[in-house]
């Protein structure tokens, strides 16, 4: 929408704006842009507040900010003569379906994120607690950064040319109590990580191994996760965690396998994200009276042979800075 110079039914378009969000209890937030002419931006800087006012009147033509109202995160655009100029520029995060993120299947086997967000996209692409998002510009023919969200976390993958500065703002105010992606974005996005680690990539061949491993239930594979529980390794609740594994493991998300002993699970390996051609092994663990024995080992083997089994996949392993990696 382009508000030419003199005409100004701004405030009542953001107080139209905010009454709406008001009656949506359930949307904590929204997200909109807006284009302006240059001259018509001082009668909006007042409104929006202190903490955008000095950014917004400094606008001249072709220029571009994000700011943050109340609920409301808009994206101002100054439309001048340079219009060319300006369409060069031009980024927005919308809503996505699962269509609009197909162009990121082609980096699943590069990329561990892209394969978190596909994945998570192909298990629960019709369920309103998983939330996808994609960044456009105009000029590009693909999106340029994937966005997800489920259970409080958010999952990025941005290409070099992705807008920063406006994903820096959109996740704040879309809210997560964690976000995962690389550490060149947490630095392109200002965030000090709280946790970070080498990924791991497997692409060979495997010869198949015999060993003690069976399809555990994921019962037992809980009660070996909490007893190797530690401040670097934190184990779910039960519930959200059987409910999202077994889900993934019914429709091909995710793959488990147990090392049994005198019919005991003493050891466990799991896949947290599978595509048909990527998977990411999240969950190792021993018991600690039995590590350091070769059973990790065996275990993660046969979990890459079932993953190879299936289809040829490129394996990526998470391993925390936090702890030892031999």
């Amino acid at each position: 929408m382009l508000y030419p110079e003199g005409c100004v039914p701004l405030f009542r378009f953001f107080r139209e704006l905010l009454d709406f969000v008001k009656l949506l209890p359930k949307v904590a937030r929204c997200y909109c842009r807006v284009e302006f002419s240059a001259g018509s931006i001082r009668h909006i800087s007042g409104f929006l507040g202190d903490n955008n006012r000095k950014g917004i009147r400094h606008l001249t033509d072709a220029d571009t900010c994000t700011v943050a109202c109340s609920k409301i995160l808009v994206q101002i655009h100054v439309v001048g003569q340079r219009q060319e100029n300006c369409r060069q520029r031009t980024s927005m995060i919308v809503l996505a379906e699962k269509k609009d993120l197909a162009p990121i299947a082609q980096y699943q086997e590069t990329d561990s994120f892209a394969c978190r967000i596909l994945c998570i996209a192909n298990m629960y692409e019709n369920y309103p607690f998983a939330d996808f998002w994609i960044q456009k510009k105009e000029e590009a023919e693909h999106p340029t950064a994937y966005l997800s969200k489920m259970d409080g976390v958010i999952t990025l993958f941005a290409h070099e040319n992705a807008d920063f500065d406006e994903l820096c703002i959109f996740i704040k105010m879309i809210g997560a109590r964690c976000l995962m992606c690389h550490a060149s974005c947490a630095e392109q996005l200002h965030i000090t990580p709280a946790r970070t680690g080498t990924i791991m990539k497997w692409n060979a061949h495997l010869i198949e191994q015999t060993n003690r491993t069976i399809s555990p239930n994921l019962h037992q594979v809980y009660s070996v996760l909490q007893a190797c529980s530690s401040k670097a390794f934190q184990v779910p609740e039960f519930e959200p965690f059987y409910l999202d594994m077994s889900h993934r493991i019914r429709h091909g998300g995710a793959t488990a396998v147990g090392y049994e002993k005198e019919e005991k699970i003493i050891a466990c390996a799991m896949t947290v994200a599978e595509t048909e051609r990527a998977a990411i092994i999240g969950a190792v663990a021993v018991l600690p009276e039995y590590q350091r024995k070769g059973i990790g080992t065996s275990v993660v083997q046969s979990l890459l042979h079932r993953c190879m089994a299936k289809h040829q996949k490129h394996i990526y392993v998470y391993c925390n800075s936090e702890q030892n990696v031999q």
